[in-house]
Order: structure tokens, then sequence, then C-alpha cells
């Protein structure tokens, strides 16, 4: 669909500009009419780079005016075209003479006088299509989704409603893991507090059998010191 439009409107600015160079052909000489040919000329050539803002990609884009530009393509080039166009009047005035003086000055009669003998009328179309190209496009408008605090909710057969973006909750925080470190501290420590109740066990159940062992051994000891041995070494009780 670009292609096809951008074909048309380039036929279109071809055929506009050729019209008013033909136009320009019906002027009789004179000043005014050697200003109007020049402005025909201007105009042919400023068509062709409008009908590609028109018809080209940034079409229904805004039109722009680049300052930029206009400042430096435009103006040298409209000083040097524009020195010529005056220097070409066909009757003399003020500023055909000074023009034609300043040539003279700088050095540059001889050119000027070539250039507005044969070629007025290409370097008006050529400052017209220089001006075209001061102005540009902004490009074809789309609609792209906004990100920003709010959203537009349509209902069906309903005006547009503006309702807030709801916030998405933010996930809650992790506890870092300890340090390998302070867990291997800590494994040796219970390990350490583990051997230490093993002993303390073991020495318990040692104190417990030795004081049995006593216990035991007590009424053995009653029992010696009431025995009698007889001269033949028989152990008899008293009595």
């Amino acid at each position: 669909m670009t292609q096809s439009v951008r074909a048309t409107c380039t036929l279109l600015g071809v055929a506009a500009s050729a019209f008013l160079i033909w136009l320009s052909t019906h002027f009789n000489a004179g000043q005014g009419s050697y200003w109007a040919r020049i402005g025909l000329f201007a105009a042919a050539g400023l068509v062709l780079p409008l009908s590609q803002l028109v018809g080209g990609w940034t079409k229904w884009g805004s039109l722009r005016f680049s300052p930029l530009v206009f400042l430096i393509g435009f103006l040298p080039a409209l000083i040097v075209g524009g020195w010529v166009i005056l220097a070409g009047q066909p009757d003399a005035n003020w500023f055909q003479d000074h023009v034609t003086t300043w040539s003279g000055d700088l050095h540059v009669s001889r050119l000027v006088r070539h250039l507005r003998a044969t070629h007025l009328d290409v370097i008006a179309f050529g400052l017209g299509v220089v001006f075209g190209f001061v102005f540009d496009s902004a490009g074809p408008r789309t609609r792209t989704d906004e990100v920003d605090e709010r959203r537009v909710v349509a209902a069906a057969g309903a005006a547009p409603v503006f309702a807030p973006v709801e916030p998405v909750p933010a996930a809650p925080p992790v506890a870092p893991p300890a340090p390998a470190e302070e867990t291997a501290v800590t494994t040796v420590s219970d390990q350490a507090a583990e051997t230490q109740v093993v002993a303390d066990d073991a020495a318990e159940t040692r104190v417990a059998d030795q004081t049995a062992v006593t216990t035991v051994s007590e009424p053995a000891g009653e029992t010696a010191a009431d025995t009698w041995v007889t001269p033949s070494g028989d152990k008899t009780p008293p009595g």
C-alpha cells in the first residue's frame, strides 16, 4: 500500500512540476515576467520533495521545519543563486548594478555573466528543490501501549474509564543462608558437648560400680573376724 501511494504521489508531483515549467513559457520579456518565470521554476522544484513528504513512508505524519537545514543547507544556496538571479534582471536597477560591481571586485564577473545568460531557470529550479529539503515529517503515527500509572478500561458501548494500575506485590525477602564457617564451628561444638556427656556418664558408672563392690565386700569381712582357726588348720565358728 505504501509503495503504490508513493508512486502515485511522485507521478502527480512530476506532472505538477512539468505544468509549472510549461506555464513559465507564456510570459513575455520584462521585469515582471522575469520574476514570474523565476517563481514558477522555483515552485516546480519545490513540488518534487513535497510530493515525497506526502506520499512517502512518512505520510500522514506532522510536517516539521528544520531550522538547521535551513541555515546550513538552504541559505548558502540562496545567497549564491540569488546573486546570479539578481544580476540577470533584464532592466537595470540598484540591485543589479551593485551585484555586477561586487562580482567584478570578487573576480567572478565572467562566471556570473555565463550563468545568468543560460542557467537562470535551472538555478531557480534548484533553489526550489533545496528549499523543499528543509521540511520533514515526524513519521506515521502509531498506537503504542502506555506504560504509566494508569490504564484505559473500555467496556462495550461505554466511554473509556481511567483506572489506576494496581501495583504488583513485592516478593518477601529471603533470609541469606548461614556461612559455612559458622555451621562447621557449631557442628564441632555439638560433637564436643556430646563427647563430654558420654565421658560424664562413664565416670558416674565407674563410681557406681566401685560403691557396689564396697557394699558387697563388707559382710565377708565381718564373717572372717568371727571365725576361729584350730591348731590343725580347720576353721570353726565360735561356740
